[in-house]
C-alpha cells in the first residue's frame, strides 16, 4: 500500500511537472518569432554592399557641400545641412570681425559741415530745414 501511495505521488509530480513543462515550451515557442534570424551568406554580403554604398554617398554629399574638413564629425545626410549652416554662421563671425571699424571717424551732419566752414547762412538754412521736415 505505501508503495501504491508512493507511485500515485510520483505520477503526481510529474503530472504538475507536465504542465508547466508544457506552459514554458508554448511560451518558448511564442518568444521563438522574435528571435532575429540568422543571415545567410549572401544576406550578409549585400547588407556590407548597402552600408558602404551608403558610406560613398555620404561622403560625396560631405565633398560636394565643401565639408571636407569636418567629415569626422558628420555621421548622417541631415547633419550636412547643420555644418553648412554653422560653418556659414563662424564664416559670416570671423568676416564682421575682421571688417575695417573705425575709431575716430564720426558721422557728420551738413550743420556740422557749415559749422566746420563757418558758414552761418548754410547753418540757418540747415536748421530751418529740419524744422519743416
Amino acid at each position: 500500500m505505501e508503495e501504491n501511495n508512493q507511485q500515485l505521488q510520483e505520477e503526481h509530480v510529474e503530472t504538475v511537472a507536465k504542465a508547466e513543462y508544457d506552459a514554458l515550451v508554448a511560451e518558448r515557442d511564442e518568444l521563438l518569432q522574435y528571435k532575429p534570424k540568422k543571415l545567410t551568406d549572401e544576406e550578409v554580403k549585400a547588407q556590407q554592399d548597402r552600408e558602404a554604398f551608403e558610406k560613398e554617398k555620404l561622403e560625396f554629399a560631405i565633398e560636394k557641400a565643401g565639408l571636407s574638413d569636418f567629415a569626422e564629425f558628420i555621421s548622417k545626410q541631415d547633419e550636412i545641412e547643420a555644418f553648412q549652416g554653422l560653418v556659414k554662421k563662424i564664416e559670416d563671425n570671423v568676416k564682421k570681425e575682421l571688417s575695417y571699424k573705425p575709431q575716430s571717424h564720426k558721422q557728420t551732419d551738413e550743420y556740422s559741415q557749415f559749422a566746420q566752414k563757418g558758414d552761418t547762412k548754410g547753418m540757418i538754412s540747415t536748421k530751418l530745414a529740419n524744422l519743416f521736415k
